[in-house]
Parts: structure tokens; sequence; C-alpha cells
């Protein structure tokens, strides 16, 4: 009798526990779900705003003297910080969808430039790099969808940061992207414009889709006489 009554409490207990991690899963696919509905909103609400704005602008994207950033088209610009692995996959998904990316890197190209924290410097306190670091993850997993890497069976799965440097840099050459960054360019300051007010001057209801207000940035470049430069983006 004994053995049968913690049988069926054993037997209740699974079943609420299954209750418990289904009700969990369900909740953050659901998260998952409106936060990627969020965010493809944003990007159309900046591609609608970009698509009635006749801005003439310079032949070629580049950063000028005067700290403007010209791109010779009409598409959203957006900032990108940093030369990282996420830096330059994002600047690759943003230039497939339409928009001009403009990925502001602090480091010198011929210093540490593209791999973000995947860039070792011997003696340095502020990187996570150690000389005989390996990954703790394969490379075949490691790797983007679109520049598939290792699986031969024949070389190491687990590498060093450097070969995960060299690989992002093959990333930059394969995709083109080393013309959308801008390296030596250390960003200082992040500000969002105010974007509350309709065309008539008075505030907008709160119900009314505003339009998705820019970002001013500013950053500066230059080791020797450091100059600070600024420019209005669609997004950062």
């Amino acid at each position: 009798m004994n053995t049968k009554s913690i049988t069926f409490q054993q037997s209740l207990w699974l079943l609420v526990s299954i209750f418990v991690v289904t009700t969990t899963a369900i909740s953050s696919a659901s998260s998952s779900l409106t936060a990627f509905s969020n965010e493809m909103k944003m990007f159309q609400r900046i591609g609608s705003r970009a698509k009635t704005t006749k801005t003439t602008m310079a032949a070629s994207a580049s950063v000028s003297t005067s700290g403007m950033i010209s791109t010779g088209t009409e598409k959203p610009k957006v900032a990108v910080i940093g030369a990282g692995a996420a830096g330059i996959v994002t600047a690759r998904i943003l230039s497939s969808k339409g928009f001009q990316p403009f990925i502001f890197e602090k480091e010198e190209r011929e210093k540490n430039g593209i791999g973000g924290v995947w860039s070792y410097e011997m003696g340095a306190t502020d990187r996570p790099m150690y000389r005989g670091l390996r990954t703790n993850l394969p490379r075949e997993l490691m790797a983007f969808r679109e520049k598939k890497w290792g699986g031969d069976g024949t070389t190491m799965s687990f590498v060093t940061h450097n070969d995960v440097k060299n690989y992002l840099k093959e990333y930059v050459e394969d995709h083109d992207l080393n013309k959308h960054i801008s390296f030596g360019c250390e960003v200082k300051q992040l500000t969002v414009c105010s974007d509350e007010s309709t065309s008539d001057g008075s505030l907008a209801d709160r119900n009314d889709i505003l339009p998705w207000p820019k970002v001013k940035l500013e950053w500066q470049h230059g080791e020797d006489n450091p100059t600070t430069d600024m420019d209005t983006f669609d997004a950062v």
C-alpha cells in the first residue's frame, strides 16, 4: 500500500515538472518572437522615413575632414560600433537588406584592426585573450552560416585566437566589408535626437506611430593630434 502511494506521488511530481518545463519553453519562444517582431518594425520605420527624405549626398562613402559621412545614396545610414565578429556580420546583413552600414573601429588596420576581442596583444591588461588560448567550442559550431569552417576530419576543431581572427579577416574579404570600416575611430558619445513633435509643432498622440529618432554619434581619430567629428545616423 505504501509502495503504491509513493509511486503515485512520484508520477504526480513528474507530470508537474513536465508542465512547468513546457510552459517555460512556450513563454521563452513567445518572448523571442516578440523581440524579433519589434526589431523588424524598427527597421521598417527607419526604411520608411528614409524613402521620404530627399537629401543630396556626396558620391562616395567616406569620412570627410568635417566629420560628416556621405553615402552617395538615400539608403538609411546605420552606425556599427566595432569590427569584431558581431560588428562585421551585422554590417553584411544590413548591406544586403538595403541599409548603408558604417563600422567604427578604434584600432588601426595595421595594429589589431578586425577581430574585436579575438585580437591578442602580449602584455595587454584590457583584453580577454591570453597567449595559449584555444576555443572551448569547435570551429564547426562557431562558423557563420554563410562561411563554413573546418569539418574536414584532418585538422583540429578547437582553434587558437589567431585562427579565429584570421577567419574573421577572410569573412570581411569574402563579403567586401572593408569599404564599410573606418579604422582608428573611437566612439566617444552617442545622443538620441528628440523627435516627439509632429509637423505642426504639437506633441503627437502617444497612440500615433512616431518616426524612429535619429542618433548623433561623436568619435575621435588620429593618435598624435586626436580630432573629434560627429554625424547623425538613422540607427546605431
